[in-house]
């Protein structure tokens, strides 16, 4: 009996986390789009590629970048683009570094050649320069040789080879973004605590007393980890996906605020420990007991910090032991 009231203890807990990260990470994903925060971190990434220090200035290397009609294509209105395919980014840099757009065929190649085999000062970034630099030198290191293969061919090597460092350089901007994302959700989550008083130590005490909100709370926990959440957004990692980055994040906000709904709708009625009352903040903040409160207000913002599809993994775990237990 003690070990059924402990787990149904838990799950309860959980599908509060749950709930709270669902609503946290709807709040993020959407300060995420309406801020084109994806976008920014691209835009970063190609400006520390480039060697650009002030990627915002108009005058910059990395302006010039996303004016060029093959990025603004790439654009909805004035938001910056959230993903840039390694092909376009390898013909556009190509452009970029060698100084012309007007070029085509050998004389392109060519072009590019010269400008990447100089030797001595020369115009420009040369960051820029030096990446197409190694670029060539990548895109020679097998035959046949560029200037003997047909010219569209060679730059397709060339542009490959510029892909490929941009490629590079993007995985490292993912992991700035998931980092920025997940702080933005850690503040996010402490608001949102604070403001709902969603205390764990409250919440633990109250329902290791009250049989039926534990009981109940732990039948609506088993039911949610039996139907993860699908925004039907496919792989994060394909390129599709990544093409459609602003509209995968809607429909992810979309998502966890439809399934956050549910579970709150669905807690109607039960006398969850959550809310403030006046006599229950003045009593909180003008005793010692303020202590115990932070504290249990930082652990669940910490929980709901870690994400909802961490805690849908621990409920379904724990949803398991209770149906065979």
């Amino acid at each position: 009996m003690f070990g059924s009231a402990a787990l149904d203890t838990a799950i309860g807990l959980i599908t509060i986390f749950l709930m709270l990260s669902l609503v946290c990470s709807a709040l993020n994903e959407m300060l995420a789009s309406v801020t084109n925060r994806r976008g920014k971190f691209l835009r970063l990434g190609i400006a520390r590629m480039l060697g650009d220090d002030e990627p915002t200035d108009r005058t910059s290397v990395t302006a010039d970048f996303f004016r060029d009609r093959r990025i603004a294509s790439l654009s909805r209105g004035r938001r910056l683009p959230s993903y840039i395919p390694p092909s376009t980014f390898g013909a556009v840099a190509a452009d970029l570094a060698s100084g012309s757009t007007a070029l085509s065929g050998g004389a392109r190649v060519r072009n590019v050649l010269t400008i990447a085999r100089a030797t001595g000062p020369q115009d420009g970034n040369p960051v820029v320069r030096q990446l197409l630099r190694d670029a060539v030198e990548s895109a020679s290191a097998l035959p046949p040789r560029l200037l003997d293969e047909p010219p569209a061919a060679a730059m397709a090597r060339i542009e490959a080879a510029l892909g490929r460092a941009f490629d590079d350089t993007m995985n490292r901007a993912s992991g700035w973004y998931r980092r920025n994302t997940q702080g933005w959700l850690f503040v996010i989550a402490l608001i949102v605590v604070w403001a709902i008083n969603a205390d764990t130590l409250t919440i633990v005490r109250h329902l290791a007393v009250d049989e039926k909100t534990r009981t109940a709370l732990a039948d609506i926990g088993a039911n949610q980890a039996r139907e993860p959440v699908d925004p039907g957004t496919g792989d994060a990692g394909s390129e599709a996906t990544n093409l459609n980055a602003a509209e995968r994040e809607a429909k992810l906000a979309e998502a966890y605020a439809k399934r956050a709904k549910h579970i709150l709708e669905s807690t109607r009625g039960l006398a969850l420990p959550l809310g403030w009352t006046w006599s229950e903040a003045c009593a909180v903040y003008a005793s010692s007991a303020w202590y115990s409160k932070t504290f249990g207000l930082l652990i669940t913002a910490i929980a709901v910090a870690l994400g909802a599809p961490f805690w849908f993994d621990v409920l379904q775990k724990l949803a398991s032991l209770r149906s065979t237990g």
